[in-house]
């Protein structure tokens, strides 16, 4: 459901994963339909094609259902270092335990549930499972089929790319003694107050409201993108500075640093790195465009993507500036206008989070417009 606000709501302090996805709780319990903890252990999960259906001209998305097989790895307790506790404030989540294992960082997934829990709810598909593994894997329309039943051409085929996601997110789980833990970085704090300008989607179609806002999709997981792009971070010893700028946000969770912090992360890198996935998402959104118009925004969003597996965060702030500057020589940068508000929004909140802090961000200057001079006074201020 798309989230419109007339004026900011109350700030929350939160924790999340700079990876914006926090894991959610299993619930229920489906250990029956797992066969043991060795593997390979089955996934049941759904990719989009598009259907052409007999008589008919245009594709209709349609999500097929299939399965694989994955292989989990694991390890003991005692081959692994402690790094930090989040204690969440509801009581209605566990504990998260994030420990250290081959110079990786590992959240766990459900303290309360066990291994088998959550393989039982791979093999059955339940979205709290499967979407850890990829959002592309978890349906996000009604029109669900076997690909064997369809009759027509299938176009848009997205078969290749949910093997490869299925393989590559088993790769970022973890058993250790009997408990399942994903792989990700160090949590930082965020405060937001689930508000987004209504300029940035200003001239906007309803796919990209929706890719702003976020779908009422069920993914299996909270999706923290929005807060960790709109919001303001802070690592996870600045509780009191976070506390002292917003003094009346609601806390939900605290940080307890219970190791030696070999991975501290910078939350203005953290911030820049979401700013970027949510480009990326936005610029992906299909739309009506001329030909010539079409090739030329693939273009600029291939190239756009070519810097999502770069080592460094500086190297993707320095995307976002050229896409930027693309995007501002783009013929049709009417259709566009909606990246064009959100990365100056975006470039200027960290610069002034930077000059808050007082220290060097990943982008190299301001590019500020003229009605965005005042703006950035205000956003330094909070």
């Amino acid at each position: 459901m798309i989230k419109q606000h007339a004026k900011p709501a109350t700030f929350l302090l939160t924790v999340a994963p700079p990876s914006g996805r926090r894991p959610r709780q299993i619930l229920g319990d489906l250990a029956k339909r797992c066969d043991g903890l060795e593997g390979p252990h089955r996934v049941t999960y759904h990719y989009e094609v598009g259907h052409i259906r007999p008589g008919r001209k245009t594709s209709t998305p349609v999500w097929i259902r299939d399965s694989a097989f994955v292989v989990v790895d694991s390890a003991e307790l005692s081959e692994t270092s402690p790094a930090y506790r989040v204690t969440w404030h509801n009581n209605e989540r566990p504990v998260t335990e994030i420990v250290e294992f081959r110079n990786r960082l590992w959240w766990s997934i459900d303290t309360e549930k066990t291994a088998a829990t959550f393989l039982g709810a791979l093999a059955a598909g339940d979205p709290s499972a499967v979407g850890l593994l990829g959002g592309s894997l978890v349906p996000t329309g009604r029109r669900i089929a076997a690909r064997d039943d369809l009759r027509g051409r299938i176009v848009n085929d997205n078969c290749i790319n949910a093997t490869i996601s299925i393989q590559r997110g088993a790769c970022n789980l973890l058993v250790i003694d009997d408990r399942v833990f994903i792989e990700d970085g160090e949590p930082v704090y965020v405060v937001w107050n689930d508000y987004i300008d209504p300029k940035l989607t200003s001239r906007a179609s309803h796919e990209l409201l929706r890719a702003m806002h976020g779908t009422d999709v069920d993914f299996g997981y909270d999706d923290l993108t929005n807060a960790l792009t709109f919001g303001h971070l802070f690592a996870p010893v600045e509780l009191e500075e976070a506390a002292a700028l917003f003094p009346e946000a609601e806390r939900n969770a605290t940080i307890d640093v219970v190791g030696p912090r070999k991975f501290a992360s910078d939350p203005l890198e953290v911030q820049t790195d979401a700013a970027f996935r949510k480009l990326l998402h936005l610029a992906s959104v299909p739309r009506r465009l001329p030909k010539a118009a079409f090739e030329e925004m693939g273009r600029g969003v291939s190239k756009l993507r070519e810097a999502a597996g770069a080592s460094t965060a500086l190297a993707r702030a320095r995307a976002i500036e050229d896409f930027l500057l693309w995007a501002e020589e783009f013929p049709w940068a009417s259709c566009i206008r909606v990246e064009q508000l959100f990365l100056r929004h975006v470039i200027n909140r960290i610069i002034a989070d930077g000059l808050r802090r007082d220290s060097y961000t990943p982008f190299s200057k301001p590019v500020l417009t003229e009605e965005d001079e005042a703006g950035l006074a205000m956003v330094s201020s909070y």
